[in-house]
C-alpha cells in the first residue's frame, strides 16, 4: 500500500460543475454523491438532491448536520472525503466549492490539506460510505492490515465520541511537541485542560487557527478560550494570508491525524466525521513540514497583547461562547 500523501491546497471544482466532469473522467463512472444536509449550499441541494445528475445519484443527509459520510463511490456527506472505485480514497477538510478552486477564486483560495489513500484503507473508506448510504451510522473502526493506519468514524458501536476520545488520548501521551491545525476551534473544557496540561509538562504545544474566518461567531467562541490557553503555556498562532481550513494534528512527529473533524462541539459530539490516524513517518514529516511553513505566514497571539483587547471583543467572545454547543 502506498503511504498516505499530504496534499496541501489541492484544487477542487465548483460542486455543480464537478459532477459531470468526474462522471466523465472516472471509470467506472461516479454513481453516488452524499451531501451535508445543512452545510451544502441551498441552491446546490435544490438542483441535485434526490435526483440523478450526469449519472450521479445525489442524496441529502436528513441528519442534524453530518460533517462527513466516508466516500465509497465518490464524495462524502460533507464533501470532505472521497473514494474512487475503492482503489483510491481521499480524506481531509477539502470542500467541493468555489472557495477551494484556484481557477475560480485565485490565490486567495482556502488553504486546506487532503490525504490520498490506497489499498486496504481505500477499501475501508468504500465500506464506510456504503454503510452510511444504507443508513448504518454506527461504523466499526478498523486498522488496515499490515499498517498502523486506521480510518476512525466519530460514532461507532464501541464509542459515540470516538474521535474526541482518541484526541484526548494523544494529547495526554504527548512528550515533546504537539502541532494542531483546525479552522473551527470551539474546545470543550476537557480538550482545553489536556492542552494546558501538556504545556505544563514542557511539551511544545502550538495551535494554528485562521486569522480570517468564514464563520465570525465561531471565531468569537475560539477567542473566548485564548486566555485560558495562553496563561497555561499554549502558543496560539493565527494564519494570515487566507482562510485556513486544514484539520490536522501531529504528535511528537510520530502520530498524525487528518480528517473532517474540527476541534469543536459539533464535530466532536454531534456530527458524523471521519479521520485518518496514522503512524506513517512519511505523513508525519509532511504534515509537520506544512505546519511549520504555515506558521511562517502566521501571527502569534501574545498573552500581554491579548489581555489588552477592547471591550467590544469581550462582548463578542461572550456571545460566541454562549452559543458554543451549536457551533
Amino acid at each position: 500500500m502506498k503511504a498516505p500523501r499530504a496534499l496541501p491546497g489541492a484544487i477542487a471544482l465548483l460542486a455543480i460543475a464537478a459532477l459531470p466532469l468526474m462522471a466523465e473522467r472516472l471509470r467506472p463512472p461516479v454513481e453516488r454523491c452524499g451531501m451535508d444536509g445543512v452545510a451544502a449550499a441551498p441552491s446546490f441541494r435544490v438542483r441535485v438532491a434526490g435526483h440523478v445528475f450526469c449519472g450521479v445519484t445525489c442524496a441529502e443527509s436528513g441528519l442534524a448536520r453530518s460533517g462527513v459520510a466516508p466516500a465509497g463511490a465518490l464524495v462524502t456527506d460533507g464533501m470532505s472525503g472521497r473514494a474512487i472505485d475503492a482503489r483510491e480514497a481521499y480524506v481531509g477538510g477539502f470542500n467541493l466549492h468555489r472557495e477551494s478552486s484556484r481557477a475560480a477564486f485565485g490565490p486567495g483560495r482556502w488553504r486546506d490539506t487532503q490525504v490520498r489513500m490506497s489499498g486496504a484503507l481505500a477499501e475501508e473508506a468504500a465500506a464506510l460510505f456504503d454503510a452510511f448510504w444504507n443508513g448504518h451510522h454506527r461504523w466499526p473502526a478498523g486498522v488496515a492490515r499490515g499498517t498502523g493506519d486506521a480510518l476512525v468514524p466519530n460514532d461507532s458501536r464501541v464509542c459515540r465520541h470516538q474521535v474526541h476520545c482518541l484526541y484526548l488520548r494523544l494529547l495526554r501521551g504527548a512528550e515533546r511537541r504537539l502541532y494542531l491545525t483546525t479552522p473551527y476551534f470551539v474546545p470543550d473544557h476537557g480538550t482545553q485542560n489536556e492542552l494546558v496540561q501538556a504545556a505544563r509538562r514542557q511539551v511544545d504545544v502550538r495551535l494554528l487557527l485562521p486569522g480570517k474566518s468564514d464563520v465570525p461567531i465561531t471565531q468569537w467562541a475560539a477567542h473566548a478560550a485564548y486566555s485560558t490557553l495562553l496563561s497555561g503555556g499554549v502558543r496560539v498562532f493565527e494564519y494570515q494570508p487566507r482562510m485556513l481550513h486544514a484539520k490536522t494534528a501531529v504528535i511528537d512527529g510520530a502520530v498524525a491525524t487528518v480528517g473532517t473533524a474540527n476541534l469543536d462541539y459539533r464535530s466532536l459530539f454531534v456530527n458524523y466525521e471521519l479521520n485518518l490516524f496514522s503512524g506513517s513517518d512519511t505523513l508525519c514529516a509532511a504534515l509537520e513540514s506544512q505546519f511549520l511553513a504555515d506558521l511562517a505566514e502566521s501571527k502569534e497571539v501574545k498573552a500581554r497583547d491579548w489581555s489588552r483587547r477592547a471591550w467590544p471583543r469581550l462582548v463578542a467572545e461572550s456571545v460566541g461562547w454562549m452559543a458554543r454547543r451549536w457551533l
